[in-house]
């Protein structure tokens, strides 16, 4: 118990001193920020052409900074009926090796708990 009070009160006192010796200092944190200057119209223009220029050089070169991997190419649509019948021979399959005994068994195996 006189651990918990003796940590509160060096905590209250570390706390209560932190303040009085921030506002004595004068330090880059505490400086004011910089005036904030205005643009104008002609150079924020300017500066949004440049940026749609590089944009699209950017773009024709290939090379989009920031972006995740490219788009996978689009692959042809298979018909209905291949599809079906890949399906059929996947389970056709897996049916005969799991009558076959080949099949090994995923995640824990034994007796539960």
């Amino acid at each position: 118990m006189q651990r918990i009070a003796v940590l509160i009160a060096a905590a209250l006192a570390s706390h209560a001193l932190g303040f009085g010796a921030l506002a004595q200092e004068q330090g880059p944190a505490l400086a004011p920020p910089p005036a904030y200057q205005k643009v104008s119209p002609e150079d924020k223009a300017a500066g949004k052409a440049q940026r749609r220029a590089e944009g699209r050089a950017a773009a024709k070169a290939g090379s989009s900074t920031g972006e995740g991997a490219p788009q996978p190419a689009v692959q042809a649509k298979v018909p209905r009926e291949q599809r079906q019948q890949a399906r059929a021979a996947r389970k056709a399959e897996t049916a005969r090796a799991a009558r076959a005994g080949e099949l090994q068994a995923s995640g824990e195996v034994g007796p539960s708990k």
